[in-house]
Parts: C-alpha cells; structure tokens; sequence
C-alpha cells in the first residue's frame, strides 16, 4: 500500500469517527428533547404546586439525624420550602429542617475535633465549637453547640447521555449526599404522587422505580474477572501458537530426514 492510499485510508477512518460522533450526539439530543425533557418539566410542574402548598399549610414532619452513628439531631421540622427554576436541563428543591432547642456534645482529640468540624460544615449543619488548648497551646478538647439547622435539597438533572433523570438528594434520608436515578418512563402522575409522598417522608416507594446501579466493589469484581479471563485467552492462544510451531518445526524435521535418506540411497 502506497503513502497516499494509507493517508486516504486514515481520512475515510476520522470521517467514519466524526460521522458515528455527530449521531451519537443528535441521539442524545433526540433523547432528552422526545424522553427526557417532558418528563423534568411534569416533575416542575408538580412540585410547584406541592411546594406551594407546602409553605401554607405548613405540616409537622419531624426529621432526625445522626452524627457519627449517634441520634444528635433529633426532632427537627422540615419546612421552608424553594423551588428553583428548571434551567440548563436542571431545578433544585430546597428545604430547611429545624427546631428551637440546642444539642451539645463534645470531643477530647484533637485528630476528631477536626474531622467534626469539616463533616458539619461540609454538610450544612449549624454549629458553634469552642476549643480549649493546654499549656503547649494544643486543643485537646472542644465542646460543639449544634444550632438546630439543616439545609437540606433535592435535585433533579436531565441526564440525557444515560437515558434516566438523576435525584441528587441532600441531607434528606442521612446528611451527606445521595443520588439515584430514574428511566424517564416510569415518571407520570402515580410517580409524582409518590415522589410527594417522598418529600413528605411518608413513604420511600418512589424510589422502588430507581435504577440498579452496580456499587465500586461489584465493578471491580468484573474487572479482575475479566482480566482473569483475557490472561487466560492469551495463555491459551499462546499454548496452540508455541504447539502449532512445534508442529510444524517437527514436520520440517522429518521431511528433513526422509530427504537425507533418499540421497543417501541414490549416492
């Protein structure tokens, strides 16, 4: 093959790439605007009217917490509801649970001190720390006032690549964050009325319709399983190439010998 037709070659190849690219890409597009798109703005649609209503009947529904696996924030009430608008394919619900009494606690290392502070900040708790420090100006104990405030929220993102709308909650079920994700069919009104449900913290059957993501661990079992099984491809391809060329050198030695006899008889 001559420069020019390996040049070609390449070219037709970029084109292929880019041309499988771009229908990837109007997939996509085709997805979230047929799919996806009608279904984020039916779940707008309906929390604006819960969150409405919400701020003005304004129920009871008390929330606990724990902090390093100790019920410290209990009997909170979720309220203050606001709905954001659905923007660049995404809204968020936000919420605010709290309750008048202080919960205080504290820590004698310096090391848990640390890591308390960044895990409370880091997920929205109000608090108050006050640290005491020996001769060596070293904190050695802190005795923590949480104020009774968690800001808490739910949102929803069009993930068009995926084929599913993702819920990333905050501070909902267990400070921190967890996301789940739904197949755009399974959203329609019994869906919302169980996703209000969900809000409320009446039920979690909402999230029965979620789907089954594989955990790190699971992954990582396929992998090495996978590559258990390539290893053992190549081990095997190996073992009949190297028997394929014993084969051969084999046949070339007798017919090296049966050719030596036969001129050994014409001399």
């Amino acid at each position: 093959m001559g420069i020019l037709d390996e040049l070609r070659q390449e070219a037709d190849q970029l084109k292929n790439q880019e041309l499988e690219e771009r229908r990837r890409k109007e997939e996509i597009e085709r997805r979230f605007r047929e799919e996806i798109d009608p279904k984020m703005q039916q779940l707008h649609a309906y929390l604006r009217e819960v969150v409405q209503q919400l701020n003005v009947v304004k129920p009871e529904i008390p929330v606990d917490y724990e902090i390093a696996g100790k019920p410290l924030l209990k009997g909170l009430n979720q309220g203050d509801y606001f709905l954001g608008h659905y923007a660049e394919r995404k809204f968020t619900l936000q919420f605010v649970c709290t309750r008048e009494l202080k919960q205080v606690f504290e820590i004698n290392e310096a090391g848990q001190i640390n890591r308390m502070k960044e895990y409370l900040t880091n997920n929205a708790v109000k608090y108050h720390c006050k640290e005491l420090m020996n001769d060596r100006h070293e904190v050695y104990k802190a005795t923590f006032v949480l104020l009774g405030q968690v800001k808490g929220a739910l949102e929803f993102r069009a993930n068009p690549g995926d084929g599913c709308v993702d819920l990333l909650a905050r501070n909902f079920s267990s400070l921190g964050r967890a996301t789940v994700s739904f197949p755009p069919e399974k959203i329609d009104s019994a869906f919302c009325d169980q996703l209000g449900n969900y809000l409320l913290r009446r039920s979690n059957k909402v999230l029965e319709h979620r789907i089954q993501r594989m955990s790190e661990e699971q992954r990582a079992t396929i992998r090495r399983n996978l590559e258990k099984e390539k290893q053992e491809r190549e081990a095997e391809l190996k073992r009949i190439e190297e028997e394929e060329k014993a084969r051969k050198a084999a046949e070339k030695d007798g017919k090296g010998s049966l050719l030596g006899k036969l001129l050994g008889r014409k001399g």
